[in-house]
C-alpha cells in the first residue's frame, strides 16, 4: 500500500527532527561551562537559541499529532481498490473466528450391557432363583398329593390355580414400587396356571383335551392383557409361545383343522393388535414366525394326509390369507399411519359425515 508506506516514513522523519531539536537544546542548556562565569551576551544568545528549539519542538509535535490523525482516517475508511482486491471471509470462517473456540466433548463411557448389570445385580439373582425354587416347590407339593389318596384332583387343581393367582395378585400390587419384582411374580403365577392345566391333563387326566386348549386360550389371553397394562414384554411372548403349541402338545383325539385354524389365528390376534397399537416390533417378529412356521407345519400335514374336504381347504386358506394380512398388511398400513399421521378413525368418521 503506497499511502500506508509514504506516512511511515513521513513519521520517522518527524522522529528524526524531534531528537536532533533536543539534542540541540541538551547542548546549550546542559553544556560544561558554568553560567557564572558566561558573559551577558552569551547568555543571550543562549535563551534565544532555546526558545527557537521550544518553537520548533511545537511546530514538530503538531505536525505529528495532524499526521496520527492522518493515519487513523485511513485505517477507518478504506479504498474501493482495497475492497476489490481484497479477498471475502467466508461467514461461517468469520464466525468461528470470532467465537471462543470450544474445547471437545469427552466421550462418555461405554455403558455396560444390561446382562452384565443383572448378573451383578443380587436382587435380579435372588429374585428369579427364589421364583424357579417356588415353582419347583409347587410342582413337588402336586407329585406329593397325587400319592394321597384323602385328596381329590380338583383340590390338586385348586392348589395349583390358587397359588397361580396369588403369585399374580401380588406382582400386580407391587408393580408400581417394585415394577421388576412385581413382572416377576405375575410372570410366576402365569407360568404356575399353564403348568397346573397341563398337570391336569397329563398326570391327573381330569381335564379333557379340548378343555385344556380352552383354559390355556384364556390364560394366554390374561398374559396379553397384564403385558399392555402394565407395559411388560415378556408377559406376551410367553402367552405367544404356549397358546400356539398347546393344540401340538395336547394333540386332541378328534382334530379339526377348522377349530385348529381358528384357535391359531386367534392367538396370533392378540401380538398383530397390541403391534398396532403400540409397535412392539419384536413381538411382531416372533409372532409372524411362528405364525408361518405353524401354518407350514399345517399345510404340510394335510398335504400328506388324505386329501381334506372342501370346508377344511377353506379354513386352511383363510388362516394363510389371515397371516398375509396380519404380518404383511397391517404393518405396511401403520407404516403409512406413522409416516402421513392420519388417524383411521378421523378418516372414517369424516367419510360417515359426507
Amino acid at each position: 500500500m503506497p499511502e500506508s508506506d509514504e506516512l511511515h516514513a513521513r513519521i520517522e522523519e518527524l522522529e528524526r527532527k524531534v531528537f536532533a531539536r533536543l539534542d540541540r537544546l541538551e547542548k546549550i542548556v546542559l553544556k560544561d561551562e558554568a553560567p557564572s562565569v558566561q558573559s551577558e551576551s552569551a547568555l543571550a544568545q543562549s535563551e534565544i537559541a532555546t526558545v527557537r528549539v521550544l518553537d520548533e519542538a511545537e511546530e514538530i509535535k503538531s505536525e505529528t499529532r495532524q499526521t496520527l490523525e492522518n493515519i487513523a482516517a485511513a485505517s477507518v475508511e478504506v479504498s474501493p481498490d482495497i475492497l476489490e482486491t481484497q479477498p471475502s471471509i467466508p461467514e461461517q470462517t468469520a464466525t468461528a473466528s470470532a467465537s471462543p473456540q470450544t474445547l471437545p466433548e469427552p466421550l462418555a463411557p461405554q455403558e455396560t450391557p444390561q446382562w452384565i448389570k443383572n448378573l451383578t445385580d443380587i436382587e435380579w439373582l435372588t429374585s428369579r432363583i427364589g421364583i424357579s425354587l417356588l415353582l419347583i416347590g409347587v410342582v413337588t407339593t402336586l407329585l406329593w398329593l397325587n400319592d394321597q389318596p384323602w385328596v381329590t384332583d380338583w383340590m390338586r387343581l385348586g392348589l395349583g390355580y390358587g397359588v397361580g393367582a396369588i403369585l399374580m395378585g401380588l406382582g400386580l400390587r407391587l408393580t408400581a414400587n417394585r415394577p421388576s419384582f412385581g413382572q416377576l411374580l405375575v410372570g410366576g403365577g402365569v407360568a404356575a396356571g399353564y403348568i397346573t392345566t397341563f398337570w391336569g391333563f397329563f398326570v391327573l387326566e381330569a381335564i379333557p383335551d379340548i378343555t385344556t386348549i380352552i383354559i390355556v386360550f384364556f390364560i394366554t389371553l390374561l398374559a396379553y392383557g397384564i403385558s399392555v397394562w402394565k407395559e411388560q414384554t415378556p408377559l406376551a411372548y410367553v402367552g405367544l409361545l404356549f397358546g400356539l403349541l398347546t393344540p401340538f402338545i395336547v394333540q386332541p383325539e378328534d382334530p379339526s383343522i377348522v377349530a385348529l385354524m381358528a384357535y391359531i389365528s386367534l392367538v396370533l390376534l392378540g401380538p398383530i393388535a397390541i403391534y398396532y397399537s403400540l409397535g412392539w416390533n419384536g413381538l411382531m417378529l416372533a409372532s409372524s414366525v411362528l405364525g408361518w412356521l405353524i401354518m407350514a407345519i399345517v399345510t404340510f400335514g394335510i398335504s400328506a394326509a388324505e386329501l381334506p374336504d372342501r370346508i377344511e381347504q377353506f379354513a386352511v386358506q383363510g388362516g394363510i390369507l389371515f397371516a398375509l394380512i396380519g404380518f404383511g398388511l397391517v404393518p405396511l398400513i401403520k407404516l403409512f399411519q406413522e409416516r402421513t399421521q392420519l388417524n383411521p378413525a378421523e378418516i372414517l368418521a369424516e367419510a360417515a359425515n359426507r
